[in-house]
């Protein structure tokens, strides 16, 4: 959710630079587009150290239930289940608040749509990469 809000804000900067270039000095652009660069950044950094959290919590979970018999195609199964019961409501809730994040904040002859829609896509595309990102090991 915070890539995809912040690649939304990125957006909305973006467009509202565009068209009040000639008011705003040119600092305080770089400084603005530096601070939403950041905030893109630090999104994809939550994810990762997230995931991989996730994964080592998880490593002893993966062994019991090999030690009960699951083999690799059920557990990765178990995995993919419970991912798509996560991700799927959390991308909804993406989309309306990025959807909703745009409708307030978008300049004039700005597509909020465009704009929410291109937040969605990169909160799902930074999901599916940590979802691929490969699992440690139980150690």
């Amino acid at each position: 959710m915070t890539v995809g809000l912040s690649v939304t804000v990125v957006g909305v900067i973006v467009l509202d630079e565009r068209a009040a270039t000639a008011a705003t000095p040119r600092r305080v652009r770089k400084t603005r587009l530096g601070v939403a660069a950041v905030a893109v950044l630090a999104g994809f950094a939550l994810a990762v150290l997230t995931r991989r959290l996730d994964a080592r919590i998880r490593a002893a979970q993966h062994e019991v239930l090999r030690a009960m018999g699951w083999t690799g195609t059920e557990r990765r199964r178990a995995h993919a289940a419970e991912a798509a019961a996560v991700a799927l409501p959390a991308l909804l809730v993406t989309a309306a608040a990025c959807a909703a994040l745009a409708r307030v904040f978008a300049p004039d002859g700005a597509s909020p749509a465009l704009l929410a829609g291109i937040g969605t896509a990169a909160a799902a595309l930074v999901g599916a990469l940590t979802l691929r990102s490969p699992r440690p090991t139980a150690a």
